[in-house]
């Protein structure tokens, strides 16, 4: 169940990253256009989507390594669990 939650998390922050991404690249081509038109005041605009889309960006690819770093312990505890917690699924030797 938790695993599921994280993956559904994972899926979450990546939407979310793409949506950074699309920001900053608006915000880019929006800065291009006004520094061509020396539109002072579209400047600031667009530097402010800049700062925004890099704050959001660096927020959200820190979650989702945390998220990643959840998932990951998971499925060791999983893994120790069905290997070595139950018997009947331990591995068996073959000589």
């Amino acid at each position: 169940m938790q695993l599921r939650e994280e993956e559904k998390s994972e899926v979450e922050q990546m939407n979310e990253f793409q949506a950074a991404k699309e920001l900053i690249n608006e915000a880019s081509q929006k800065m291009s256009a006004a520094i061509d038109s020396k539109n002072m005041q579209s400047v600031k605009v667009a530097q402010m989507m800049l700062k925004t889309g890099n704050e959001k960006l660096q927020q959200v690819s820190q979650t989702l390594d945390d998220v990643r770093a959840k998932q990951q312990s998971l499925c060791r505890k999983l893994e120790c669990y069905t290997t070595d917690d139950v018997p009947h699924l331990k591995h068996k030797k073959t000589v």
